[in-house]
C-alpha cells in the first residue's frame, strides 16, 4: 500500500476517533448535570482540552476534503496545458522545418532562377515569408 495513502487512512481514523470521543464526553457531561460544582469544574477542564482536539480534527478532515477537490482541479488544468504545450511544440517544429525549406530555396534561387534579383516574384515572396517568421519569433521571445 502507498505510504501516503496509509497516512491518510491513519489521519482519518484518528480524526474520527477524536470527534467520537468528544461526542461521548459531551453526552457524559449532559447526563452528569446534577453533580457538585467541584466535579463539574474538573469535567469542564477535561472537556476543554478534548474539545480543542475534536475541533482541530474536524477542521483537518474538512480541510482535507476541500483541498482534495482543489488539487484534482489543478491537476486536470495542468494536464490540459501539457496537451496544449505538446501541440504548440509540434507547430513550432513544423514552422522551423518550413523556415529551413524557404532558406534552402532562397539559397538555390541563384542557380534555379538565373541571376537572383529582388524582382523575381518567387524569391520576393519567400523573403517576405522569412522576414515575417523572424518577426514572429522575436515577438514571441
Amino acid at each position: 500500500m502507498n505510504d501516503s495513502r496509509t497516512k491518510t487512512i491513519v489521519y482519518l481514523a484518528v480524526g474520527v476517533a477524536l470527534i467520537a470521543a468528544y461526542l461521548i464526553a459531551l453526552r457524559s457531561m449532559w447526563l452528569s448535570a446534577g453533580t457538585t460544582d467541584i466535579q463539574w469544574a474538573r469535567r469542564s477542564q477535561l472537556m476543554t482540552g478534548l474539545e480543542a482536539l475534536a475541533f482541530a480534527a474536524a477542521g483537518t478532515l474538512l480541510g482535507t476534503t476541500v483541498q482534495r477537490a482543489a488539487t484534482k482541479e489543478v491537476e486536470a488544468t495542468a494536464e490540459r496545458e501539457r496537451g496544449r504545450a505538446d501541440e504548440n511544440a509540434g507547430g513550432a517544429r513544423a514552422g522551423e522545418a518550413m523556415r529551413a525549406s524557404i532558406e534552402a530555396k532562397l539559397q538555390a534561387g541563384g542557380e534555379r532562377f538565373g541571376e537572383a534579383s529582388v524582382s523575381n516574384p518567387l524569391k520576393s515572396e519567400l523573403v517576405e515569408i522569412l522576414a515575417a517568421g523572424a518577426a514572429a519569433r522575436e515577438a514571441a521571445q
